[in-house]
């Protein structure tokens, strides 16, 4: 699935008041994530909380300041980010800070617009759709092996996330 859908689904959950319809379109988006890659479902749903499933990325406001213009056309895919994330996460030691921003360039090179805003909101936290991602997670989302409030559960116990309510 394209990281865009996920873009442009938290656009519009930000720009809709009602909880119902926010719900909703989290809900279709997830459900078309798990119809097209089941197993990008668990970073895709913390994507669309606001979290990356990582931790720590080693990425800060400082890394997000000068950064290349958007790509014309969406090409990352939600599994594409996640190993892009991932590799920020495991990059260490001498030269790390240099590795990392060319991990974080290449993937805003590859990021449309939309896809830049979601990846910010992600780096500086400012993403908050938590509530309603879990709430969804109580409905029926049809034919998948995927525990999601289990999953949030464990991000929650483990000091990943601290705006899940119960």
């Amino acid at each position: 699935m394209l990281f865009a859908d996920l873009a442009a689904t938290s656009a519009a959950v930000a720009a809709v008041p009602a909880r119902r319809s926010k719900i909703d379109l989290l809900a279709g988006c997830l459900r078309r994530l798990a119809a097209a890659a089941p197993g990008d479902i668990a970073a895709g749903a913390a994507y669309l909380s606001g979290e990356p499933r990582q931790r720590q990325t080693g990425v800060g406001w400082a890394s997000l300041r000068d950064l290349p213009p958007p790509a014309g056309a969406p090409t990352l895919t939600v599994g594409a980010v996640d190993a892009a994330l991932q590799a920020m996460a495991d990059t260490s030691g001498p030269g790390s800070q240099g590795r990392r921003r060319a991990l974080v360039h290449d993937l805003f090179a590859a990021a449309t617009a939309d896809e830049q805003w979601m990846l910010r909101g992600l780096f500086s936290g400012e993403l908050r759709q938590g509530d309603e991602v879990i709430h969804l997670t109580e409905m029926e989302l049809g034919p998948t092996d995927f525990d999601f409030v289990g999953y949030f559960r464990f991000l929650r116990a483990h000091g990943y996330v601290d705006f899940f309510r119960e």
